[in-house]
């Protein structure tokens, strides 16, 4: 302290002059300019002596490490030199010690240990290690970069800052980048993932995937189909990647089958790709074999190999829900006649051997109107409610030997 408190008096003259500051820092007298040399060569051969130095002076320069293009960003402090501490630069920098700034003891913070090649776990290790030792707070090792290296192995480190031997201040961090292994790789393999897994499992290798849609029979919808260039493919990365994603079958309008029958619709179907399944429905007012329905509608685009339902209609087979029936008149009856279903007539003549036969009248009202008289053996559709269920009352009269049936039939 003895060079500041004297460059600092009040007193201008108890400041000395540049020699005097240089021989405080530690100079030799007779090698600064003005100093005279030995009198007379006395003492030219004897060895000179130099007052021990009262402070450690050092260079300080900011480290400034260039990490796989990233650039340390750690400022310098900058202080400004006013009144005498100005007067104090000049001084020496003509007195030429060549002192850029001067500085008391150790500067604070760890030394930082060479980690390049290290894990940045053992990197970590390593610091917190040194930091203990010293009884100092642990800083970071914070990873500013991940980038490729046909060097290093993934994961090791493969630049610092500080480098080795310099100080990570206090409250700073030992920054680092970590290489990411060869920049070279193979295209994993995609297909059957489901499309966004597909996507992240290229980005996690280190590529640059888009995404293309493209019809399949083989892989489902929004499943990864492929990949261009193909799997196995070796690549520099991060290179762009297409991921093929499916759509599904392709789409075809279903065809028309008007006019065809169930033999000819089913191949027409077939042939456009389709999977026909022939439903057969009971229909009394079409030629058994006629196209009554198609499901999807024509001309709905369906992926190929869906299936397509052909209705086609049969002749009904009558099934008896609801039976009336008698040998002997019978007073009008309300009977109930669901929608789709029919009212029928049925007899059988009773006379011994048939030889005298009869006859059955039937009377309709409410909901039906009319009458009708058949031979016995004989039947008749009495009423259709194929518009509509109804209720009607039906009376009947019976003229010799007969029996009858009032049956109720929906079709089958």
């Amino acid at each position: 302290m003895r060079l500041v408190d004297r460059l600092l008096a009040r007193d201008p003259t108890a400041r000395g002059d540049a020699t005097d500051v240089a021989v405080l820092l530690g100079a030799d007298p007779a090698t600064l300019p003005g100093a005279e040399g030995p009198a007379n060569g006395a003492a030219a051969d004897a060895p000179r002596t130099s007052p021990a130095p009262t402070l450690e002076t050092r260079i300080l320069r900011e480290p400034v490490t260039i990490v796989r293009g990233v650039r340390s960003h750690r400022a310098m402090r900058r202080r400004r030199l006013s009144g005498p501490l100005a007067v104090v630069a000049v001084t020496i920098g003509i007195a030429g010690g060549g002192v850029y700034a001067v500085a008391g003891g150790d500067p604070a913070g760890v030394s930082a240990p060479d980690v390049v090649g290290m894990r940045v776990a053992a990197a970590r290790a390593e610091v917190g290690k040194r930091a203990r030792d010293h009884e100092l707070p642990v800083p970071k090792v914070k990873i500013v970069d991940r980038s490729y290296s046909e060097s290093a192995p993934a994961g090791a480190i493969v630049a610092q800052d500080p480098p080795e031997g310099e100080r990570i201040l206090d409250n700073g961090a030992l920054l680092v980048s970590v290489s990411r292994g060869s920049a070279y790789a193979d295209v994993p393999s995609v297909a059957g993932l489901e499309g966004a897994a597909a996507f992240r499992l290229l980005e996690r290798n280190g590529f640059t995937p888009t995404r293309r849609y493209a019809p399949s029979t083989q892989i489902e919808a929004w499943h990864a189909l492929d990949t261009d260039p193909r799997a196995g493919t070796r690549l520099e990365r991060p290179a762009r990647i297409v991921l093929v994603v499916s759509t599904g079958p392709p789409k075809r309008p279903v065809p028309s089958l008007d006019g065809l029958d169930a033999d000819a619709a089913a191949g027409a179907l077939r042939e456009a790709g389709f999977s026909p399944v022939v439903d057969e429905r009971p229909d009394g007012a079409v030629a058994p074999g006629t196209v009554i329905d198609v499901s999807p509608a024509p001309g709905t685009r369906m992926p190929l190999g869906s299936t397509v339902t052909v209705a086609v209609a049969r002749e009904p087979r009558w099934e008896a829900i609801t039976r009336l029936q008698g040998t002997e008149d019978a007073s009008p009856r309300s009977v109930e006649v669901p929608a789709g279903a029919r009212l029928v007539l049925r007899t059988v003549d009773t006379s011994p051997l048939g030889l005298w036969g009869g006859k059955v009248a039937v009377e309709l009202s409410d909901d039906g109107e009319g009458s009708a008289e058949v031979d016995a053996g004989q039947s008749i559709v009495l009423a259709d409610a194929s518009d509509g269920g109804r209720t009607i009352a039906v009376a009947v009269d019976v003229h010799g030997s007969a029996h009858w049936t009032l049956a109720v039939e929906v079709p089958r």
